[in-house]
Formats: C-alpha cells, sequence, structure tokens
C-alpha cells in the first residue's frame, strides 16, 4: 500500500482521467471479490492476516 499523500485529491485531475481511474478502480475490485468468493476458508484466514500485515507495516512507516 502506498502512503496518502495530503496533495492527491478528485481536484488535482481532469474529470476524464479521474473517470479512467473510477472505472478501472471498480474492474479490479470487482475481480478481487469474484477470487475472494473461491478461496477456501484457510486461503481467507491468510489472505487477510497478509493484508493486515502489509496495512500495520504502511501506517507504521507514515510519519
Amino acid at each position: 500500500m502506498e502512503r496518502f499523500h495530503p496533495l492527491a485529491a478528485d481536484t488535482d485531475v481532469p474529470p476524464e482521467e479521474l473517470a479512467l481511474a473510477q472505472g478501472e478502480c471498480a474492474l479490479a475490485l470487482g475481480r478481487l471479490d469474484g477470487l475472494l468468493a473461491s478461496l477456501t476458508d484457510i486461503e481467507k484466514r491468510l489472505f487477510c492476516v497478509g493484508l493486515l500485515r502489509e496495512v500495520l507495516l504502511s501506517s507504521l512507516a507514515q510519519v
């Protein structure tokens, strides 16, 4: 995960680029949802632990 940049906002880019980015994010979220639906319980737990670890490390790295 990337750190949040305080200057990053919807007003920083043209509306066309924003709409494209939002569409790409929606597609990626749909794919992730489909992949998660087919995981076993153990795989879901491992995925969640890995994701939690990444979020915690990213949070600790922020100033």
